[in-house]
């Protein structure tokens, strides 16, 4: 008798976590939200970029949240740093504060016109793009000059950090499997 007890108990914790499970996992795995595919799709578009490509990007550097944040100080749903998001309102004559890097609406706006001016730069090449996203494209630069003998997945392999080298690989494989 106590053993089916136990064995019952055991289902009936098994039914409500799976229960629980199922009501809480959009809001703890990564997902793209319906609004925020809306501005995905109308951003990414404007600036002629593939939403497939933000939205591995925006999984990648904050799950889809708008009020992600990073120990070095990027903010929002594209993770961008404060600096690097004022020059880039300068450029589209947007008159923006650090707050608004909340606002998925300026977050997602300037990360794709950041996506559109490094494809420019490292020649539409998605390892440098991603990879300059991440550390930076000046440093990914040096790295092409100083190694142009080597491919962008051997420079990254070379010079990327940890970090780097994750995130490329992580967006790439994302953005490559939901390509087919």
């Amino acid at each position: 008798m106590m053993l089916q007890n136990n064995w019952a108990i055991s289902i009936l914790i098994w039914v409500i976590s799976l229960s629980f499970g199922m009501l809480l996992g959009p809001r703890v795995s990564p997902y793209i939200s319906y609004e925020l595919n809306k501005i995905i799709v109308r951003e990414s578009q404007q600036f002629q970029l593939d939403p497939q490509l933000i939205r591995c990007l925006i999984l990648a550097e904050s799950k889809g949240s708008n009020w992600a944040h990073s120990h070095k100080g990027a903010r929002g749903a594209m993770q961008l740093m404060p600096s690097t998001a004022m020059e880039l309102a300068q450029k589209l004559k947007l008159n923006i504060h650090a707050e608004d890097l909340w606002n998925p609406e300026v977050n997602i706006k300037l990360g794709c016109c950041y996506i559109q001016m490094l494809m420019q730069r490292f020649e539409q090449d998605l390892v440098l793009v991603l990879a300059a996203y991440n550390t930076g494209p000046s440093r990914v630069a040096r790295w092409r000059r100083e190694l142009k003998h080597l491919s962008p997945q051997e420079i990254i392999q070379q010079r990327g950090s940890r970090e780097t080298k994750a995130f490329v690989a992580r967006v790439l494989q994302n953005y490559q499997a939901n390509k087919q």
